[in-house]
């Protein structure tokens, strides 16, 4: 099965502002389904549908990314990182999805320079990748695997103070009464790893990220609810009361040869 973190997986539902001004569909650009993720979605799901699960990260008023992954029933197919640059109308998916696995978390450094991790989530924690972004989000490309102690270690948090410079939290001692946890650090942008021991969760303080909001006060959010058919985006200002819709996607979706298409 796949690892839904509770603030990130949503399935949401279409929303009509205090305004009574409804969201536009957004129109998206997925990668190609593969011939191998086809006949999984055709063993595993039902009448060949997956779900959409993401978070998002704002970069300004106009810019912001969706991560995450495509779920079944069984588990995940696929990761996914989409990106906008018009305030949500369009978006392109821009990083080449790893099987079985989901976008964990995401941070940038500037305007130019970003890592993602993306774990392993089929029937069990597993590998966790690093990649990086040198355009600003347009391209993204596999750095290395962070070295686990013990293949259910997941990533807790990952926290860059430069473009080579970085660590990652990961949990371990599975089994054990207390949380503990582990850091790894990079001083070559995730090219190469150094595992520190395994210690109590207390007495570790984990760096926090400046990633919300923007440097514009730009605010996003994604409306959660327990069930729904669509993902419905806001965006507003940090000094705004008002939470108006600029988008919504659907969140069912129906693989047909190598295309998504709404399931709805």
């Amino acid at each position: 099965m796949y690892f839904p973190k509770p603030l990130l997986v949503i399935a949401l539902f279409t929303l009509c502002c205090t305004l009574g001004v409804s969201a536009q569909n957004a129109i998206i650009s997925f990668k190609p389904v593969t011939s191998d993720e086809r006949e999984i979605v055709q063993d595993l799901a039902e009448n060949n549908t997956v779900s959409l699960y993401v978070d998002i990260l704002g970069r300004s008023h106009l810019e912001a990314f969706l991560y995450g992954v495509w779920g079944m029933g069984p588990g995940p197919l696929r990761s996914v990182l989409l990106r906008t640059r018009d305030g949500g109308k369009t978006w392109r998916e821009v990083m080449t999805p790893v099987g079985s696995s989901q976008v964990w978390e995401m941070q940038f450094l500037n305007a130019k320079t970003g890592f993602a991790l993306v774990l392993f989530t089929m029937e069990g924690p597993g590998e966790v990748q690093l990649f990086r972004t040198l355009d600003g989000g347009a391209t993204w490309t596999r750095r290395a695997a962070i070295p686990k102690s013990d293949h259910s270690d997941v990533p807790v948090r990952m926290y860059f103070t430069s473009a080579q410079q970085g660590e990652v939290y990961l949990s371990c001692n599975p089994g054990a009464d207390a949380e503990y946890l582990m850091r790894q650090n990079t001083t070559n942008g995730g090219k190469t790893w150094k595992k520190g021991p395994c210690q109590l969760a207390d007495t570790f303080t984990l760096p926090q990220h400046s990633n919300h909001p923007t440097k514009d006060l730009t605010m996003w959010e994604l409306k959660k609810t327990e069930h729904g058919a669509h993902i419905t985006i806001l965006r507003y200002r940090a000094t705004e009361q008002q939470k108006p819709p600029v988008a919504r996607l659907h969140r069912v979706w129906k693989v047909v040869g190598k295309h998504l298409y709404p399931a709805e």
